[in-house]
């Protein structure tokens, strides 16, 4: 019966210290400029409170008026833990990176079976926000200002 007992405290509170972790990373809502694309392009991502268990986010490349990239992207709380998710159309489904690292200023999420990427990691420094993407040997990185 103690194990029992035990065990549901453990379920009741994982998700809570989930929701600390989440409300930490306050720091990532807002609309951010990409300051390294390509030229003739403008990009830009933009976080959401949902709730106490979710973030909401898109990201968008313009070419003058016309989308040539979106992606619908979260942050949320699950039972088993703090998920990045992207779903980008070239993907069947929405893709899960797990967030196994969490600073007051950044996060590293993983996907180890994923094809690409494999790792995505955001870091702030100031108005900074650096964004990567890593896996099989290869990684792209993404500068952007805070614009509000």
């Amino acid at each position: 019966m103690l194990c029992f007992a035990l065990s549901l405290f453990n379920f009741q509170v994982f998700p809570q210290q989930e929701k600390e972790n989440l409300k930490a990373m306050e720091w990532l809502l807002g609309t951010w400029k990409r300051t390294n694309t390509k030229p003739g392009e403008d990009a830009y991502e933009k976080w959401e409170k949902i709730s106490t268990k979710e973030f909401s986010g898109i990201g968008v490349t313009l070419k003058g008026e016309d989308t040539v990239f979106m992606e619908r992207l979260e942050i949320v709380v699950k039972n088993d833990g703090l998920f990045y998710i992207a779903e980008v159309a070239h993907n069947p489904a929405p893709v899960y990176f797990e967030i196994k690292k969490q600073e007051a200023s950044g996060f590293v999420s993983s996907n180890p079976d994923h094809d690409f990427p494999k790792q995505i990691s955001y870091h702030l420094e100031g108005d900074k926000l650096t964004a990567k993407i890593s896996g099989n040997g290869k990684s792209m990185v993404f500068d952007f200002l805070r614009v509000k």
